[in-house]
């Protein structure tokens, strides 16, 4: 794994957690 903070690592998960939620719920 890339080594980057622990709060930039949980942003980058929530973004993409967020990301997917939305692109299921587009239509």
């Amino acid at each position: 794994a890339p080594d980057l903070p622990e709060d930039l690592y949980h942003l980058i998960k929530k973004a993409v957690a967020v990301r997917k939620h939305l692109e299921r719920n587009r239509k």
